[in-house]
């Protein structure tokens, strides 16, 4: 069984919307993966977090209140 009324060139017309569509949606994507992975490794390490919450840092044996 043939398919019928085959137009290849016509459908690929049809069809060239939706797919730069897709693949816009397909790059955005992408870019915000990258940009997520990027803002959760910028490089907040524990030194950041104790100089910022002060409760969390041992006082200073030689210091007298």
């Amino acid at each position: 069984m043939a398919p019928h009324d085959t137009n290849t060139p016509k459908e690929a017309k049809r069809h060239r919307v939706p797919l730069i569509g897709l693949a816009v949606c397909v790059l955005v994507v992408v870019l915000g993966f990258l940009w997520w992975v990027d803002r959760v490794t910028e490089g907040h390490d524990e030194v950041h977090a104790i100089e910022d919450n002060p409760a969390l840092v041992a006082p200073d044996p030689g210091e007298t209140k």
